[in-house]
């Protein structure tokens, strides 16, 4: 055989390999992407996933106020009001409650839901806990009972309620102009999902 038909029989091998190992490369991609597809389809709707159902009754709670006195939902009924789920160490939530500690109006009276809270409060956090600032009280949750039964499993989270103690509405917040948005948002909802407007 001449140096001519070894070279092309070379030349043909190495293509050979190259395209066995670029239909390798491809099927494992597709492969992945395929798993990857089935698990995102596998996983609920994350929009499904926070928050409770607006219009439905809010969840019944009660709390321990820092100074161990109990607050039940119970005694907010009649008024709306916003529930604002929060804990020390969240940067947003040290921003939010530094905007309430600083007097902003809020509309509704609030009730900030503290998880996890450290011995010693921030300063903000200890003003909200000894006065009822701007109609604001600080319950404790320890146990995330709250959180759970209003699916508020991200903070800063507020829920808004109704007088007639339906959820009005609900998202996240970051500032506390955006407590003043879900409020008025609440103001357009007549509880039968209905636009008041």
């Amino acid at each position: 055989m001449t140096f001519a038909i070894w070279t092309a029989i070379a030349v043909v091998a190495v293509a050979l390999v190259f395209l066995a190992l670029v239909v390798a490369g491809a099927i494992h991609t597709l492969d992945r992407l395929s798993s990857e597809l089935a698990a995102i389809d596998a996983a609920p709707d994350s929009s499904e996933q926070l928050g409770p159902l607006t219009g439905a009754p809010a969840p019944p709670f009660s709390a321990t106020r820092r100074d161990g006195s109990e607050l039940s939902s119970d005694q907010l009924l009649g008024g709306a009001h916003a529930l604002l789920f929060a804990h020390p160490g969240c940067r947003p939530c040290e921003e939010v409650v530094a905007e309430i500690a600083e007097g902003g109006p809020l509309g509704v009276p609030l009730v900030l839901i503290a998880r996890d809270l450290p011995d010693q409060l921030p300063q903000t956090w200890e003003s909200l806990a000894r006065f009822d600032t701007q109609g604001v009280q600080l319950v404790v949750e320890g146990d995330r009972e709250i959180s759970t039964r209003f699916n508020a499993t991200v903070t800063p989270y507020a829920v808004v309620i109704g007088a007639e103690g339906l959820v009005s509405a609900h998202g996240v917040v970051n500032h506390l102009e955006d407590i003043g948005e879900l409020v008025a948002s609440s103001a357009k909802w007549d509880g039968e999902g209905q636009d008041r407007r």
